[in-house]
């Protein structure tokens, strides 16, 4: 059994490995992926073939990547949402525990922006308007169960704001409301501000934002929330040990690549390498964290 079990290993991979992609060419998780691609096929002997399968939030490729075989031929690259944060919203063909967590390559902090001629100058300014003016402060997201959105759920009920959400297509065209003045600002991820020349208020990582070392954290400002988005690769349970072991290695090499740390750099996109059990842990402890925040809003499935 044992050399029949080594000889496997040896043959992982012998065909191209598909990669699913919840969301369209050229978006930020697309881009990613496609940078780690070339050293990923060097390092791994085989051929990647990225599927871009969008709609529904990322839960179409989602449903599909869960309903693969599991031979490690199959392995789905996404941010959190669609795995941690789709499935407590509606019924889906799947839950968070359906998946394998195998290889996260980067993870993104959120940061909370207005536009340059806010009338807010800190996230205690924003705080206080929208509780002396229940109702009137809009904040946008990108659709409901994205990130953004989550912000604006804690904003609602963990900090206790009436706020006004209005939800958008694209985070292209809620920073182009904010500086027209049609939104008052949104959380996004932190390197959105210093493209779009936004004022931060506040950071949602762990520690504060790059590049904004003079702006607090959510938790400094007394909010016991964090708000960072990962992005990795997720496989069907039941893929083995070992090829999840390989592949989540040569993930890891790719990721050290001189050619793959610029390319990253340039697009503001932190690399952050985790596998195995701690990768099983940030996988667990997202998904338990976001079930206790839609749950306390109402809004997770059987509320």
């Amino acid at each position: 059994m044992a050399a029949t079990s080594g000889l496997a290993l040896a043959d992982y991979p012998d065909r191209p490995i598909t990669v699913l992609v919840p969301f369209n060419a050229g978006g930020t998780t697309d881009l990613v992926v496609r940078t780690l691609e070339p050293a990923l096929e060097r390092e791994l002997g085989a051929e990647i073939v990225i599927r871009n399968v969008t709609g529904a939030a990322g839960t179409i490729a989602a449903a599909e990547s869960m309903q693969a075989d599991a031979d490690g031929y199959t392995m789905f690259f996404t941010p959190k949402g669609p795995v941690t944060i789709q499935p407590l919203l509606r019924p889906l063909p799947y839950q968070s525990d359906d998946f394998l967590p195998v290889a996260e390559v980067s993870v993104t902090t959120y940061a909370t922006v207005v536009g340059q001629d806010s009338e807010f100058n800190s996230f205690e300014e924003l705080v206080t308007y929208a509780q002396e003016n229940p109702g009137n402060l809009r904040l946008a997201s990108t659709g409901i169960g994205t990130m953004p959105h989550l912000a604006v759920v804690a904003l609602s009920h963990m900090v206790g704001l009436d706020i006004k959400h209005i939800p958008y297509k694209a985070s292209g065209e809620v920073t182009k409301a904010i500086m027209g003045g049609e939104l008052d600002g949104t959380t996004e991820m932190s390197y959105v501000a210093e493209q779009f020349d936004l004022k931060v208020l506040s950071c949602w990582g762990q520690e504060r934002c790059d590049g904004y070392p003079d702006v607090p954290t959510m938790k400094e400002l007394g909010y016991d929330v964090v708000l960072e988005n990962w992005l990795g690769f997720v496989a069907p349970q039941g893929v083995p040990e070992e090829y999840v072991t390989k592949f989540a290695e040569s993930v890891g090499v790719a990721l050290q690549d001189e050619s793959v740390m610029t390319a990253l750099e340039n697009q503001k996109i932190t690399p952050a390498f985790l596998a195995g059990e701690a990768f099983q842990e940030v996988y667990e402890n997202d998904a338990a964290a976001n079930l206790e925040l839609l749950s306390s809003a109402g809004m997770s499935v059987g509320q």
